[in-house]
């Protein structure tokens, strides 16, 4: 509480090892899809050039593994924006500067995306601007007063209603 963030900077993270595990394995399916597509493709191109030489069947052969590949590559990609997103879920980041106003979790306690209260509260670090209006029984017309308060300088207004 009170602590000064700035906008990006992490909060709080949930216990993410399986998920950054999932992460880099998702990396290397993409990396394995990328090696088996260029195998593909380079023995699709190979079979192009000498088509009129080979029956179509074989053709069609090499062709079908080449998209085959080209799938599993964007399967791959899929799978690992996903696993990432799941990863980056995980993480809680200050979404403005501002200052830690209250904190509802602790090291430790139990939380998940069911949860209906807010972990922090933060505060924004820019000027605020706090607006009263009273009715004076003795005043023949209502005023509102707006207090401003910007870079630590309080001033005062009133606006005829």
């Amino acid at each position: 509480i009170n602590s000064k963030v700035k906008k990006g900077q992490k909060l709080a993270a949930l216990q993410n090892n399986d998920l950054a595990a999932s992460v880099e394995m998702a990396k290397a399916s993409l990396l394995d899809a990328k090696v088996a597509l260029d195998f593909a493709k380079k023995d699709f191109e190979r079979e192009q050039k000498v088509q009129h030489l080979v029956d179509e069947a074989t053709f069609d052969k090499f062709r079908l593994a080449n998209e085959r590949a080209q799938a599993a590559v964007a399967n791959a990609q899929a799978n690992l924006k996903f696993k990432q997103t799941l990863l980056d879920n995980s993480i809680l980041y200050a979404p403005f500067d501002g200052i830690i106003t209250d904190k509802k979790i602790e090291v430790g306690d139990v939380v998940n995306s069911m949860m209906l209260k807010p972990a922090f509260t933060v505060q924004s670090a820019s000027s605020r601007k706090l607006i009263l209006e009273f009715d004076q029984t003795n005043w023949k017309r209502n005023y509102s007063w707006c207090f401003c308060y910007h870079h630590h300088l309080w001033c005062s207004t009133y606006l005829l209603r």
